[in-house]
């Protein structure tokens, strides 16, 4: 099953580089890209892929989830913030593919400019083992 990571987050704002982090270390060897927003233009590229895994931030305690998402049904797509269910809708409405997808969240409570919590590079080590042990052939 070919599998694409959709890596993002602001480096800037703390926590929010989570989606960097973990992009950076995952293997060269997987598909994966980093952006700083899902962004439509990411469309034609994640087209192509049976699996799709979503790595971003978000704000919560409780350390690091994977969890499987499903396009969403809302018909109204704001591109300033597009969620990760909505560009499955894109890709389901524009390109007829509907891939397996999955969102690896990192929660943290402070989003501060360029303040990362005391367990932000744990829970990058967690998303990598969450990802490597949930998540069958990806690498």
């Amino acid at each position: 099953m070919t599998t694409l990571f959709i890596c993002y987050g602001n480096d800037l704002i703390g926590n929010d580089a989570f989606g960097h982090a973990v992009y950076e270390a995952l293997p060269d060897s997987v598909n994966k890209i980093f952006t700083i927003q899902l962004l439509p233009e990411l469309l034609e590229k994640a087209k192509d892929y049976e699996r799709l895994i979503f790595v971003d931030a978000a704000h919560g305690s409780g350390g690091v989830d994977l969890y499987e998402i499903h396009a969403s049904n809302d018909d109204t797509a704001d591109f300033h913030h597009l969620s990760a269910e909505t560009f499955l809708c894109l890709l389901r409405v524009l390109y007829a593919k509907t891939p397996k997808a999955y969102m690896c969240v990192g929660y943290f409570d402070n989003f501060q400019i360029g303040e990362k919590s005391a367990n932000f590079n744990t829970g990058v080590n967690g998303a990598i083992c969450i990802l490597r042990g949930r998540i069958s052939g990806v690498y």
